[in-house]
């Protein structure tokens, strides 16, 4: 069950002050209700992030309601204590209804709900004291929806919902005149303790979809201009360029700013306080700095900043100029992982007609179109056949809508005809860097910024082309990254920003210090040449609400914060030690019952050539009485048969043994999992290797279940 993570993504693209008719919007049909709870602006609270009626081949006839919960940042809650609180309309009290806890896998919403016919249900959350808003009216008496193949997956009695609650903090509603960049001015900073929660929303915000990114050193690039904050109150220094970005510090009025690029209404500045991302209302110009960048000098520009450690790392380890890497992914997807809340994808018609079309061409030509000679133009897609074709490739909407529909086809092949992510790796090639199916690749990348960028290093691993990219031969590279239909356009691309990442960053001369070293404007004592640098300010204090100090440029965690690092390496020592008991305390509980099974089929065995051998004398004894002696024989010789049968046609031992081979492999993946992290060490990418090497694991252990459930599935039904 997929369907949530692209459904929870987009859900939570709404405002947070979104009105219930904007939320109620993809359910009005169903006459949805929601109750929104009695808050008090600034108080935190649960909000419903947005509500989805699942299609037939989504839903497959089930009756349900699918529920996640996330934090401010998105990412899912998991509080032992937080439940699901339901009901009906009409509910007495000896009706019982126990709220449900939120313990689904990943892989799956975090609970769920049946809804039986005439059952009217409402839902809120309930456990941790906060309010939340109630959905009410969800029910499943619908008429029926037949999908496009004919299937009547919803019918009367067979609908379900998706809802989303997300924690939150209640925003005012803002003033008539307030602007699209709404202000981040705030009276007043809270911040946890632990570090987990950001500081309350302030007023008049619209959050955004959050991704981390990582910002570059103090002193990298020379400010376009400078800027003065106009906000009595305080401006908000966040991580990322939107409100669903953590604040860093509150920044005082009339505080000056370094502004080095603007995204949006956001701008990307440094400060007494250190780097970050201001709303730019609230900063007036004060003074001119540097010429502006060209568009694709401050394309290479926003790469550097948001994949700066993850490329210096990575290409570090395969030796590849870092700029070549900048370049083939402003080449692939504008360096971009995401937009409009989204994974950046691109469907590929002529793929899916490989990996599905090919089975079904009438199907296929109904709905799907492409230039047979040159396979890669031409694409058109419809999803009634008896309306027009339309283009695909005109915006990221249209891609999405294009394999949703593919989805419902086939799901594993719309996602093997999928480009994804920043590197725009298909979906076929998944094997190729580490995932065992399509499906998994896919949930990794829309997890994880990084899970994409070390995902292109480890496909120009496996294809051979780190030579190639060593030699400059960016040809011989996109015919193979690419394919060989335009070669020479991806190369020129590629060609063009390298020269703007040596124009706009500088080259490179040494990957260590790449980013981090500070120079003077005209000297390139640091390794690094080029325009765009200037001396260090002065250096940032801790952020407010900071967990960990932060990163120290080049340190080893044992260098920086030997304490930390001698607790984080017992927690590894701690890992391994937990590991190696678990696994002996499960082959000492498997190795029992194998035994036990073990002598059962020697007895089962036995008991066959007993009856054989009884069979046999009992037919020489009663050789004077023939019937006496066929019935005898026939009695025990079938004995023997039906012994020797149960031995051999049930293939005694198959479950334990895969059961023994399941465990084993948990056991290698564990390991591998509390290995990648005993590795880390870098203050400055912890989170990112972090994110990588979960997701990884993740993504494993759910390949191993699926490929167990496979192989339990295809077992005799004899033990």
């Amino acid at each position: 069950m997929s369907f949530h993570f692209a459904q929870r993504q987009r859900l939570l693209e709404y405002p947070s002050d979104a009105d219930p008719a904007t939320l109620l919007a993809d359910v009005a049909p169903y006459a949805v209700g929601l109750e929104p709870a009695e808050v008090a602006a600034g108080a935190r609270y649960w909000r419903v992030a947005g509500i989805y009626h699942l299609s037939p081949a989504e839903n497959k006839g089930k009756h349900a309601i699918y529920v996640d919960v996330v934090d401010e940042q998105e990412q899912r809650v998991r509080d032992s204590e937080l439940r699901l609180d339901w009901g009906w309309e009409g509910q007495q009290p000896d009706q019982q209804s126990t709220p449900k806890r939120f313990d689904k896998p990943d892989h799956e919403p975090a609970t769920n709900v049946d809804l039986y016919l005439g059952q009217k249900t409402w839902i809120c959350v309930t456990g941790d004291g906060l309010p939340s808003d109630r959905v009410v009216n969800l029910h499943s008496n619908h008429p029926d929806e037949p999908e496009p193949g004919g299937n009547k997956w919803n019918t009367i009695g067979h609908h379900s919902f998706y809802v989303v609650f997300q924690r939150a903090v209640k925003v005012a509603a803002a003033e008539p005149d307030t602007p699209d960049t709404t202000p981040e001015i705030t009276p007043e900073v809270s911040t946890s303790t632990n570090g987990s929660q950001p500081a309350p929303t302030p007023e008049g915000e619209q959050p955004t979809p959050t991704r981390p990114i990582t910002e570059p050193a103090p002193g990298e690039l020379a400010p376009l201009w400078t800027g003065s904050v106009i906000a009595p109150s305080g401006l908000y220094l966040r991580t990322g360029p939107g409100v669903g970005y953590a604040p860093l510090a509150l920044l005082q009025d009339g505080s000056t700013l370094q502004v080095l690029g603007q995204s949006g209404g956001w701008l990307r500045v440094e400060s007494s306080l250190g780097l970050g991302y201001v709303a730019a209302h609230y900063v007036t110009r004060t003074a001119q700095g540097a010429q502006p960048f060209a568009p694709e000098d401050q394309a290479v520009l926003d790469a550097w900043l948001r994949y700066q450690d993850l490329i210096v790392q990575e290409a570090g380890r395969l030796q590849i100029d870092p700029a070549v890497a900048v370049a083939v992914l402003l080449t692939e997807s504008g360096g971009a992982a995401f937009r409009d809340g989204r994974l950046v994808i691109r469907f590929e018609n002529h793929i899916f007609y490989e990996k599905w079309g090919k089975q079904q061409p009438d199907r296929f030509q109904h709905h799907f179109g492409f230039n047979p000679s040159q396979q890669w133009t031409g694409h058109q897609w419809r999803e009634d056949p008896n309306r027009p074709f339309r283009p695909c490739h005109t915006s990221q909407a249209e891609e999405w809508a294009t394999f949703e529909f593919a989805r419902r086809l086939d799901e594993t092949a719309a996602i093997a005809a999928i480009s994804m992510g920043a590197p725009q790796i298909m979906g076929f090639n998944h094997q190729a860097i580490g995932y065992a199916t399509p499906q998994s690749m896919l949930q990794a990348f829309q997890a994880s910024e990084a899970a994409q960028i070390q995902a292109m290093f480890r496909f120009i691993e496996s294809k051979r082309l780190v030579p190639v990219l060593q030699a400059g031969d960016y040809r011989e590279f996109a015919a193979h990254y690419n394919g060989p239909g335009q070669p020479d356009f991806y190369a020129q691309r590629i060609r063009a920003f390298v020269a703007s990442f040596q124009r706009s960053i500088g080259t490179v001369t040494d990957r260590a210090v790449a980013g981090r070293a500070t120079a003077d404007i005209a000297g390139d004592t640091a390794g690094i040449t080029g325009r765009g640098l200037h001396p260090a300010f002065p250096q940032p204090t801790p952020a407010i609400g900071s967990r960990l100090p932060l990163p120290t440029p080049d340190k080893d965690l044992a260098e920086a914060d030997p304490a930390l690092y001698e607790a984080w390496r017992k927690h590894i020592e701690q890992g391994f030690t937990n590991n190696q008991t678990m696994f002996e305390q499960v082959l000492r509980g498997f190795m029992n019952p194998y035994w036990t099974t073990v002598w059962m089929y020697r007895v089962l065995f036995g008991v066959g050539i007993l009856a054989f051998v009884a069979a046999a004398i009992l037919a020489y004894a009663l050789r004077a009485s023939p019937g006496a002696a066929f019935a005898s024989a026939g009695l025990f010789g079938g004995l023997s048969v039906a012994a020797f049968l149960s031995y051999f046609l049930s293939r005694p031992l198959q479950a334990l043994e895969e059961n023994l081979q399941f465990i084993t492999w948990l056991g290698i993946i564990y390991n591998s999992y509390w290995t990648r992290m005993a590795y880390i060490r870098k203050q400055d990418t912890v989170q990112a290797e972090i994110d990588a090497v979960t997701t990884d694991t993740i993504a494993r252990l759910n390949a191993l279940i699926d490929k167990h459930a496979e192989l339990r599935a295809k077992r005799p039904g004899l033990r």
